[in-house]
């Protein structure tokens, strides 16, 4: 969850300042960077101002030019470049290279455009060094301020939120998923607070006034997954390699989670036969939160009543507190480790979030009716969602404002609820051996669904097991991902020829709203039992529907009173 070397002059400073002004009311027409050159580290260091509530930064961009280009592009929004210097350091060389003209704010796209005076051959390694300002903000994104009550007298903090198109209003930057590598991040933080990282304070050194907390190089990661802190919490450490982190006043409410999160760590390590990857968690429980929780590698943050548990809680209270708990470290895995490649396939990193949300929490909590509460909570509220068929769970996204409104309940639950479904269509055992070799193959990438759908062929293959009609996990995934909306059926028993009728056709409340499709179709595996069976428990299917046409007939049992379809709401129809 974004050389030449020279002291700008006050003209030009004075011109840049006028570049980038007040947001203009164009529309953005560009809405990838260019693939001319891409990123292969960060050196970020942060210098907040809590007198004036403005930041100072530097961003060290160690980038490769993959094809011969006379600029540079990055993501920026918000922020005023202050110098910018640009080294050729391939071969361990350091000569520096002129731009040409100003640096260029393309403000409608959010883009920073340094042009050079030559052609920058590729395969050259640059070093961007960009000096910049910017404001602390206080909507919840960027890096932003929050506060809180303590001992009668406001205390404050900053905080980052990234995701998911808001690293570029803390630093310049490659701002989108794809792009993975490693960061170096600093802080400069007053004398009396502290600062939080994705990664373990590697020094700090001291000054008259502030300190600078200098952290270890992270693992490869997107820029919306990079995060600071700076305040005054407290942590609650409990002995583990989870630090829980609240204001004095709120310290004595971490008790619960801190004894449950090792546990939510531990099962998906165990589940995925990875191991955490980084040498610490910390847990947040953040005052002003836009969303319920985020990922952040090693720097998870929450709003505070998804975190904190008071020590009189009802269950349910718990079983939440757990679940949002569950939620970002499977993120850790799902999203950190292995990263969507676009917006558009965002559902891969929140699909499996919400699905473990609830399945490795009932791992943790057997005693806990976590299926059931899926049914009720994602697989229910998908199919509300979605009656007014929404965009496909592979979505079509380019504007920042589309790429948040992805984040729906059609990247959470119906995703995740299309993966319960093909969990049960492969058996558990597949599905757990799939997902290991997706992980494993795309540590530290980023991947798209076709990639997912391979590693399920791939382990199908070798255990010489077909999951019914003559599917591919890819064929019946893409069935279910790349069209919006589900099915309705209609199902008819024929007592004379003991045959069951099944019929389907795209559900929907009102046909002329929502993306209807007449001839919409679905792969879909039945489950049913009858008077004469009553079996509640067997949920592969028995049958499928027919690939090529909207009916399907098949033998029904005879002499029976009753019969039920879709066993436990596994099928999504």
């Amino acid at each position: 969850m974004f050389k030449f070397v020279a002291i700008l002059s006050a003209a030009l400073l004075c011109a840049l300042v006028r570049g980038q002004g007040d947001p203009v009311a164009e529309k953005m027409d560009v809405f990838r960077l260019p693939e001319k050159t891409s990123p292969l580290s960060y050196a970020l260091r942060f210098a907040p101002n809590f007198s004036d509530w403005t930041f100072t930064g530097v961003a060290k961009i160690m980038v490769t030019v993959v094809e011969t280009t006379k600029e540079v592009t990055l993501n920026l929004k918000n922020l005023t470049v202050t110098a910018v210097l640009v080294t050729d350091i391939t071969d361990n060389g350091n000569r520096n290279v002129t731009i040409q003209g100003d640096p260029k704010y393309l403000t409608k796209n959010e883009q920073f455009e340094i042009e050079f005076k030559n052609n920058v051959p590729a395969s050259r390694r640059l070093l961007l060094t960009i000096n910049y300002k910017g404001k602390i903000r206080d909507d919840m994104t960027g890096l932003y301020k929050s506060s809180y009550t303590e001992d009668g007298e406001t205390k404050w903090l900053v905080v980052t939120q990234f995701e998911p198109t808001y690293a570029r209003r803390a630093f310049p930057c490659y701002d989108e998923p794809k792009y993975k590598v490693p960061f170096n991040i600093s802080v400069v933080v007053p004398k009396d607070m502290i600062a939080l990282s994705n990664m373990p304070i590697l020094k700090t050194e001291s000054g008259p006034d502030n300190n600078t907390v200098y952290f270890n190089e992270t693992q490869p990661m997107s820029t919306y997954l990079a995060a600071i802190y700076v305040g005054k919490f407290i942590p609650d450490k409990n002995g583990s390699r989870i630090t829980v982190y609240t204001h004095k006043e709120m310290i004595g409410q971490t008790e619960y989670i801190a004894r449950e999160a090792p546990k939510h760590l531990e099962v998906l390590e165990k589940y995925t036969k990875i191991d955490y990857m980084l040498p610490k968690m910390d847990l947040l429980a953040i005052p002003d939160f836009s969303a319920g929780a985020m990922e952040n590698w090693g720097i998870n943050t929450y709003r505070e009543s998804y975190l904190l548990v008071p020590s009189d809680s009802k269950a349910r209270m718990k079983i939440r507190s757990s679940e949002v708990v569950q939620h970002e470290f499977t993120h850790q895995w799902f999203g950190d480790l292995v990263t969507c490649k676009w917006w558009d396939y965002l559902w891969l990193n929140e699909g499996f979030a919400r699905y473990f949300q609830y399945f490795a929490t009932g791992m943790v909590r057997p005693s806990w009716s976590m299926e059931e509460l899926f049914v009720v909570e994602a697989f229910q509220s998908s199919l509300a969602y979605d009656q007014t068929p929404r965009h496909p769970i592979t979505a079509s996204v380019n504007t920042p404002e589309e790429i948040k409104d992805v984040f729906d309940t059609i990247s959470y639950s119906k995703a995740a609820s299309v993966l319960r479904m093909l969990n049960n269509w492969v058996t558990e055992d597949v599905f757990q051996l799939s997902l290991q070799d997706y992980l494993k193959k795309f540590s530290q990438n980023a991947a798209e669904p076709s990639d997912l759908f391979t590693s399920f062929d791939i382990v199908l293959y070798d255990r010489e097991y077909d999951i019914g009609n003559g599917l591919t996990v890819n064929e019946f995934m893409s069935n279910w991902t790349l069209q919006s909306g589900y099915p309705v059926l209609n199902i008819t028993r024929s007592a004379a020829t003991n045959t069951f009728l099944v019929t389907q056709g795209q559900f929907y409340v009102n046909k002329t709203a929502g993306n209807i499709n007449e001839t919409a179709a679905w792969h879909i595996g039945l489950t049913y039992t009858t008077s004469e069976s009553k079996n509640f428990t067997y949920t592969e299917p028995s049958v499928w529907t027919n690939k090529t046409n909207a009916s399907t007939v098949f033998p029904a049992p005879k002499d029976i009173d009753w019969y039920i379809f879709n066993i436990q709401s596994i099928g999504k129809y």
